[in-house]
């Protein structure tokens, strides 16, 4: 990475693996043990936070990717290409010899998608003392707690940020996130959760006492996607849901990724949260619509479009409130 890299004002950082999705399709998904024939589909460039990047990029937002790659791979060439060809600034991403190819195996099944990620095993991430200033000076750096994690010593590194006033959003997966890792979990500022993520930080609490100890613990706002429900949004102060669009699903690779980094878009604009949450529910929704991990990468002003097609009078209609 060229040290001199001169950032915008207002910027996110994205660390992530980026990879080469794999697509195939099947009738059904097997269980345990069980054996079901697949049709190799093609390859597509995916990764859950590169997408998110080109999603934050096609809206306007300036973005960097973090990433370590393999070094003179054509994989790599390709995924560099693409991050590029979608707006996404590259300065960061680092490159090394030993390690393999990033590849992700997608299975397509009528309405939905099963995802395997080859672990990558990539070497720890050091922040070069060139780079610091840049990561101290981003609105937003957006990951997931795994993948911050990676970073040597990310506590102290966390720390840093949030003493340089640099928001925190974490996706939080079941597969990306430890129930251990609450004390970093609660270091972000804003959380996406997909149902199988809030369930394994939540345990046996009920939900509301899961979410009272992470504004308790400095958190701001907390979402999680529901898929064709919509998505339910909690801060401190007030908590609603949002209802989903009923859509003709054709991919749902991505919509989380769409969904994230649209409600931290608005965020960043100054939008309302419940503003935030309406732009974010039509940008995924309208991403499943569309094939392959990238059908969430719009202009701001279509996604606008939407939230005034979908949700009339404001969208006041299409929301309700659980508490005030």
């Amino acid at each position: 990475m060229a040290c001199n890299t001169e950032p915008d004002s207002r910027y996110v950082i994205a660390i992530g693996a980026a990879a080469l999705d794999e697509y195939y399709t099947a009738d059904t998904w097997p269980s345990e043990g069980g054996k079901a024939m697949v049709d190799y589909k093609e390859d597509m460039i995916g990764g859950m936070i590169p997408n998110a990047a080109c999603v934050f990029a096609g809206y306007g937002v300036h973005t960097y990717l973090v990433d370590t790659l393999k070094n003179n791979s054509k994989k790599t060439d390709m995924i560099v290409s693409d991050l590029k060809a979608h707006g996404v600034k590259t300065g960061l991403l680092r490159y090394q010899d030993d390690i393999p190819d990033a590849r992700t195996i997608i299975i397509l099944t009528h309405r939905e998608r099963t995802i395997l990620v080859v672990e990558p095993h990539k070497p720890l991430l050091d922040i070069k003392a060139c780079e610091l200033d840049i990561f101290r000076k981003a609105s937003y750096i957006y990951t997931t707690p795994v993948e911050l994690k990676n970073i040597r010593n990310y506590m102290e590194f966390v720390d840093d940020m949030k003493n340089h006033h640099v928001k925190l959003a974490f996706d939080i997966e079941a597969s990306t996130v430890d129930a251990c890792d609450k004390e970093l979990i609660y270091k972000g500022d804003v959380l996406f959760f997909n149902e199988f993520g809030f369930e394994k930080i939540k345990g046996n609490r009920g939900e509301e006492e899961a979410f009272s100890e992470m504004f308790e613990n400095g958190v701001e706002i907390a979402t999680i996607t529901l898929g064709e429900k919509g998505s339910f949004t909690a801060t401190k102060n007030e908590t609603f849901r949002t209802p989903a669009v009923k859509q003709q699903v054709v991919d749902t690779t991505g919509a989380g990724d769409t969904f994230n980094s649209s409600f931290i878009t608005y965020l960043l604009m100054g939008k309302s949260i419940r503003e935030a949450a309406l732009f974010a529910n039509a940008a995924g929704g309208y991403s499943v619509t569309q094939y392959g991990p990238k059908g969430g990468v719009n202009d701001l002003s279509f996604i606008e479009e939407l939230v005034t097609r979908y949700y009339q009078d404001n969208g006041r209609k299409m929301l309700w409130d659980r508490k005030s």
